[in-house]
């Protein structure tokens, strides 16, 4: 399978379907994960806690690819994920990107950049405006 196809697979199963075994056929070992918060995540048990807590945020959670380019073993994907809050049973959008690095058809790691601020903001988790806020040095209550 291409490494394309690879990434397709990650966000349909492990996210769209939410098949965390996945989690362990795809992410190596010794893979990394970083981007998602203030410290990596590292292996597939790992992740596996980082993807239950945000299962635990969100209902049918269907994750689309806007783009994607792959050079050799890597892949940089776009993609929107629409949801529903647990907390307000509202529709939230989260945009982010995921740049993959494959060896021998395993994930061995992932960057990620998604909009959590904006995600917590939609969620009432956060006040509206928490980013500029927080730019203009102002304390965020």
């Amino acid at each position: 399978m291409d490494n394309k196809k690879l990434v397709e697979k990650w966000f349909e199963e492990v996210w769209n379907q939410l098949n965390s075994d996945t989690i362990f056929e795809m992410f190596s070992k010794n893979a990394m994960a970083d981007g998602l918060g203030a410290r990596s995540f590292v292996g597939p048990e790992e992740f596996k806690k980082f993807h239950e807590n945000v299962c635990m945020l969100l209902d049918d959670v269907k994750i689309t690819i806007d783009d994607m380019i792959a050079e050799g073993t890597k892949v940089s994907a776009l993609a929107t994920c629409r949801a529903i809050a647990r907390n307000t049973r509202k529709p939230v959008i989260l945009y982010g990107s995921s740049y993959f690095e494959f060896k021998d058809g395993m994930i061995v790691s992932i960057y990620n950049h998604w909009d959590f601020i904006d995600l917590f903001e939609q969620m009432r988790l956060l006040p509206p405006g928490t980013i500029i806020k927080g730019m203009k040095g102002d304390k965020i209550a």
